[in-house]
């Protein structure tokens, strides 16, 4: 018999209190993290949507600074650091970012998010696919034709102080705010 909170639990009753707390964190854990696993079309059209009204269903808490406000997004299509940026001017991107390890798995999920989008945008959007325009790194840029929204993926070095690291970011708003 042991004592847990001043009662006594048999030792069976003990493990069988820890298992359900366990699985109930590990259920819990997996829930948070699914919305960064298990981004749907549906999801990438709602923000697609959502870009003329400056995101308002994905903003989170809000920090400002001096020319813009970053909100932490209630979604996040890739990782768990995905942010709205209102520029001013009504101008404003959902943007997620991930730190990756190596080139090779940031280059992995840079074709990943290019498949994915090709599977949950229809025909009629296109695709470009090149160099950045500022520094190393790749980009890849869907639009359509009457949206002002586009989506994008760049894959880039981003140079660590004891180490190199990549970074791949997700892109969705006004192509001309993606630099």
């Amino acid at each position: 018999m042991n004592f847990i909170q001043g009662r006594m639990y048999p030792t069976l009753n003990r493990a069988v209190l820890f298992l359900s707390v366990a699985s109930a964190l590990t259920a819990c854990t997996s829930w948070q993290k699914a919305p960064s696993t298990a981004a749907t079309c549906e999801q990438l059209q709602e923000l697609v949507a959502d870009h003329s009204s400056g995101f308002q269903n994905f903003r989170g808490r809000a920090s400002d600074a001096k020319s813009i406000t970053v909100w932490r997004s209630n979604f996040h299509l890739v990782g768990n650091d995905c942010q709205v940026w209102g520029w001013g001017e009504g101008r404003f991107s959902y943007v997620c970012s991930l730190i990756e390890p190596n080139e090779a798995t940031a280059q992995t999920h840079f074709k990943a998010a290019q498949e994915k989008a090709r599977t949950c945008l229809d025909s009629s959007w296109s695709i470009t696919v090149g160099e950045r325009a500022m520094g190393p790194g790749k980009r890849a840029d869907f639009s359509h034709p009457d949206k002002t929204a586009v989506i994008s993926m760049v894959v880039m070095p981003s140079p660590a102080l004891f180490r190199d690291e990549w970074r791949t970011y997700y892109f969705v708003g006004d192509v001309k705010e993606l630099k």
